[in-house]
Order: C-alpha cells, then sequence, then structure tokens
C-alpha cells in the first residue's frame, strides 16, 4: 500500500527507461607486467603497497595521538605527545611525497616504451 499522496509508477514506464539506457562495457584495466602484486610482505612486495600501508599506519599514528594530547593535561606529556603527532604527521607528509614521486618515475618509464 502506498502512503497518500503518492502515485504507483507504470511498469512500462520503468522498463522503457531501462531499455533506452545503453548497456557501456567498460572492461578493467591492468597494468601490464610478471608480478604487479599489490602487496606489502617479505615476499614479492610491491613499493606502491609498502607505501600506501605506511601512509595509513602514519594518518592513524597521528590521529591517535592527537586524541591522545587531548585526553592528557600535564603540559610536558602533553607537548612531547602533541610532537608525536606532529612527527607522525610529517611522516605521513614525507610517505605521500614518496608515493607521488614513485607514480612519476613509473609514468616516465611507461612513457620510454620498451627498453
Amino acid at each position: 500500500m502506498l502512503p497518500l499522496g503518492h502515485a504507483a509508477v507504470p511498469l512500462a514506464h520503468v522498463t522503457d527507461e531501462l531499455a533506452a539506457a545503453p548497456a557501456a562495457f567498460e572492461p578493467p584495466v591492468v597494468e601490464a607486467g610478471w608480478f604487479n602484486w599489490h602487496w606489502c610482505g617479505p615476499f614479492w612486495a610491491s613499493p606502491k603497497a609498502c607505501l600506501e600501508s605506511a601512509i595509513a599506519d602514519a594518518t592513524r599514528a597521528a590521529h591517535l595521538s592527537a586524541h591522545a594530547a587531548g585526553l592528557v593535561h600535564t603540559p610536558s606529556a602533553k607537548l612531547k605527545i602533541q610532537e608525536t603527532a606532529s612527527r607522525c604527521a610529517e611522516a605521513m607528509d614525507s610517505a605521500n611525497n614518496a608515493l607521488h614521486e614513485l607514480r612519476r618515475i613509473e609514468a616516465w618509464q611507461r612513457s620510454l616504451g620498451p627498453s
């Protein structure tokens, strides 16, 4: 049962809209190469995956350190915790810059063609 003031939509109208919409097939784009693992571990690690993992860890560490600084009221301890949060944010920024540089170098190498 429909709420007051709402009219039922005829089924033919809905099926006409679906039939008019083109079915666009977009194949997934895959990087070429033998080992395109997106994994950071001891064997066959991807530098991109390791940097993304480091960025996520640094972001979480900076966030939690900032929360800890808000919970502590002793000035000297609060200052040290704020410094920790600042250094974690700096590490996150450095890792982001490294990832950007890695992507730039990979794009440059792909533009040269096979070596």
